[in-house]
């Protein structure tokens, strides 16, 4: 089963996947997703998203968010990334 979320960068620039209910997207059932596990960022100067493992102040997940890649990582549509036991796809 898919969840749908939908965000822009014009009213909302950083979009918190994690546990804690204070995210943006929360994942509280999932013992395998850290409080704040992941980010989405929008770049307002090239208007693109990118996706960071952990926090939007460099604090890195427990564990990880299976993108393989080590750095920021532009968001496209169709991009799937794994976080413990869920696999999300991202659709434009």
């Amino acid at each position: 089963m898919y969840r749908t979320y939908f965000f822009d960068g014009e009213h909302k620039n950083i979009v918190k996947v994690g546990r804690d209910v204070s995210c943006d997207i929360s994942y509280k059932e999932d013992k395998s997703f850290s409080r704040v596990h992941a980010c989405f960022i929008y770049d307002e100067n090239i208007g693109l998203w990118r996706l960071i493992d952990g926090n939007e102040k460099g604090k890195p997940s427990s564990n990880g968010t299976w993108i393989f890649a080590s750095h920021s990582y532009e968001i496209k549509d169709g991009t799937i990334f794994k976080i413990g036991k869920s696999t999300l796809k991202i659709s434009t």
